[in-house]
C-alpha cells in the first residue's frame, strides 16, 4: 500500500503580496484585495500593506475601507509613503481634508 504525503504549503506575507501584485498586473483587483487582506492579517501592523490595500480598495470603490486603512497607517507611521496623505485628504470632506493637508 502506497502512502501519499500531502505537501504543506507555507504561506508568507511576501508570497501573498507577490500574488496580489500579479493579480493587479492582470487587472484583477478583487483577487489582489484578497491576497493583500490575508497578508495584513498575518502582519497587522505593516503600514506598507495597509497603504497597498487602501489603494486597491479605492480602485474598487470601497472608499470607507480605504479611509479606515489610511487613517490607521498615518497614525502608525506618518513618515512612510507620503502619498497616503494625499489619498487620505482626497477621501475626506471639507475641514477634515484641510486639517489633514495642514498636518
Amino acid at each position: 500500500m502506497k502512502t501519499t504525503k500531502k505537501k504543506k504549503t507555507i504561506v508568507t506575507v511576501d508570497s501573498l503580496l507577490e500574488q496580489g501584485n500579479k493579480a493587479l498586473n492582470k487587472l484583477q483587483p478583487e483577487l489582489a484585495k484578497q491576497f493583500y487582506s490575508r497578508a495584513l492579517q498575518l502582519s497587522p501592523n505593516d503600514t506598507s500593506i495597509m497603504d497597498g490595500l487602501a489603494d486597491i480598495s479605492i480602485q474598487l470603490g470601497d472608499t470607507e475601507h480605504a479611509l479606515e486603512l489610511l487613517k490607521q497607517s498615518t497614525n502608525q507611521s506618518p513618515e512612510n509613503n507620503p502619498i497616503k496623505w494625499l489619498f487620505l485628504a482626497q477621501l475626506l470632506n471639507g475641514n477634515e481634508a484641510l486639517i489633514t493637508y495642514n498636518i
